[in-house]
């Protein structure tokens, strides 16, 4: 059995493309001692993350997330059991939302939109499921990237 956990945050004001590049490769190289898996979707404003493995390194995983300066308003979009990872053996993939599947994308969009105080879906637990759903059966099947995207990067 896998554990999973969604979530998304404000990236600080001081957060740039060198300090994502940074994290891609702390994690890749501590999950792949942890046993983790997952894909971090970064637009430059704010992080969308899946994050898959074994409970116990992967509660230490999103308590170092939360403690982490570049990450703000962290909020916990979903948390439970997987029969099987969706993202396989990726230590780490990355992902800008315009490389994605425009439905992969919408449903990105909409999830981040969480961290917005207003956002009508903040409180619908199903229509968040139905949104982490799209996406993680996009990801399972192979098609998290439109024809004309760059590939994720998932090492």
């Amino acid at each position: 059995m896998i554990y999973r956990k969604v979530y998304v945050s404000d990236m600080s004001p001081d957060v740039g493309q060198k300090d994502v590049e940074q994290i891609l490769m702390a994690s890749r190289r501590n999950n792949a001692v942890a046993n983790l898996s997952g894909l971090l979707v970064s637009d430059g404003r704010r992080f969308f993350q899946v994050l898959e493995g074994p409970l116990d390194a992967l509660e230490a995983c999103y308590a170092r997330i939360e403690a982490d300066t570049r990450h703000r308003r962290v909020h916990l979009l979903a948390k439970g059991t997987a029969p099987e990872r969706a993202f396989g053996n990726w230590q780490m993939g990355h992902a800008n939302p315009a490389e994605l599947q425009p439905l992969v994308r919408d449903s990105v969009f909409e999830l981040t939109r969480l961290l917005d105080a207003q956002a009508p879906e903040r409180g619908d637990n199903a229509r968040v499921h139905g949104l982490l759903e799209t996406f993680l059966a996009a990801a399972m099947a192979g098609s998290l990237v439109s024809q004309t995207g760059s590939p994720v990067v998932g090492t």
